[in-house]
C-alpha cells in the first residue's frame, strides 16, 4: 500500500492507506501538502480550512491507531471516515472526516438535564467495541490492534507500556514481579477470569473529549490511541480502579446498579467483568508510574 512515485518521489513512506470514499478536493492533496499542515501547530489535531477534513498526527512508527479505527468501524461504531493515512518521519498522519458536533463532556455541561440519557447512549458504542472478537490472525498475544506496543491507562499516565508481551502468562508474570518488590500479599491471576485463555478488545481512554455528539445526538468515537487486546481484567480496571479512572468511566461504572430498562445491557456487562485482580492491578499500576521505564523493562528481561 505504499507509493513513492511522481512528484512525491522524495517523500519516503513506511505505510500508506487510501480510503474508498474521499471528497474530490481531498483526493488531490499530496503527501507533501498534508505534511505541510503541521507547520507551526503543536497540537496533534490540525483543523484545516476545509469543510470535510481534519488531520491527526500521531508520533508512532506503527499504524495501530488507524487500524483500530478501521476495525471498530466494521462493527457498526460511528467513527470518522479515513481518507488518507501514511507514516513518514516517525509520525502517522491520518487525514479523516471532520465530524460536526461538540465533545461529550461539553454537551453534558451545557445540557445537564440530559446527562443520564446521554450516558446510556454512550454505552452503545462502548458495548459494540467491547464485543469485537479477536481476529484469528492476531492470536492471543496482548498488544495493540496492529500488533504494536500496548497503550492502556494501567501502564502509565499516557498509557504507554514499556515492554512487549508474548502471551497472557508473560504479562501476568511481569505484573507479579512488580508487585513482589512492594507487596508480597498481592498478585494477579488472570486464570480466574471467566475466559482465562481469551483476550478482549479494550477501549482504555474513556474521556469526554474522545466522543463527539452531533446536532442529531449521534455519538462518534474519534480517538483510538488506547485500544487493543488484553485480558478482561484490564477492562474492569478501566471502570473500577479508584485511583486512575476518568470521571466519565466512573459515571459509567455507576450504571451497574441502574434500574432503567435502557441501561440494563451495560449493567449486565459491568456485573460480568472480573474484578478480583483490580486491587492488585491498581497497586502495580501505581508502582509502574513511579518507577523508571528502564527498570520496568529490566524486570521483564529477568523473567
Amino acid at each position: 500500500m505504499t507509493s513513492n512515485s511522481g512528484v512525491e518521489a522524495d517523500i519516503e513512506v513506511d505505510f500508506e492507506y487510501f480510503g474508498e470514499q474521499r471528497p474530490s478536493d481531498v483526493v488531490g492533496l499530496t503527501r507533501r501538502q498534508i505534511i505541510s499542515f503541521r507547520k507551526g501547530v503543536r497540537s496533534n489535531i490540525v483543523f484545516l480550512n476545509h469543510p470535510n477534513a481534519v488531520l491527526k498526527i500521531v508520533n508512532s512508527l506503527e499504524p495501530d491507531e488507524l487500524l483500530a479505527q478501521l476495525l471498530v468501524a466494521r462493527f457498526g461504531v460511528k467513527v470518522p471516515r479515513v481518507y488518507h493515512a501514511f507514516i513518514t518521519g516517525g509520525a502517522l498522519f491520518i487525514l479523516m472526516e471532520k465530524i460536526v458536533g461538540v465533545p461529550f463532556e461539553d454537551y453534558i455541561r451545557d445540557h445537564p438535564e440530559e446527562e443520564d440519557a446521554m450516558l446510556v447512549a454512550l454505552t452503545k458504542p462502548l458495548l459494540k467495541m467491547f464485543s469485537i472478537p479477536v481476529p484469528r490472525s492476531h492470536g492471543q498475544r496482548p498488544d495493540a490492534a496492529g500488533g504494536g506496543y500496548l497503550i492502556h491507562p494501567f501502564f502509565s499516565e499516557f498509557g504507554d507500556a514499556y515492554v512487549e508481551y508474548k502471551s497472557i502468562e508473560d504479562l501476568s508474570r511481569h505484573i507479579n514481579k512488580i508487585l513482589q518488590l512492594h507487596d508480597r500479599d498481592k498478585y494477579v491471576d488472570f486464570s480466574r477470569e471467566p475466559k482465562p485463555e481469551k483476550l478482549m478488545f479494550y477501549y482504555g481512554d474513556i474521556h469526554g473529549g474522545n466522543f463527539i455528539v452531533t446536532p442529531n445526538k449521534e455519538i462518534y468515537v474519534v480517538d483510538f490511541g488506547q485500544t487493543g487486546f488484553l485480558p478482561e481484567s484490564f477492562v474492569a480496571f478501566t471502570f473500577f480502579n479508584t485511583a486512575f479512572r476518568t470521571l466519565l468511566a466512573q459515571k459509567i461504572s455507576e450504571l451497574i446498579d441502574a434500574e432503567s430498562q435502557e441501561a440494563q445491557e451495560m449493567a449486565r456487562f459491568l456485573k460480568g467483568l472480573p474484578r478480583e485482580n483490580v486491587r492488585a492491578m491498581q497497586i502495580a499500576s501505581g508502582r509502574i508510574r513511579r518507577t523508571s521505564e528502564d527498570f520496568i523493562a529490566q524486570l521483564h528481561e529477568e523473567l
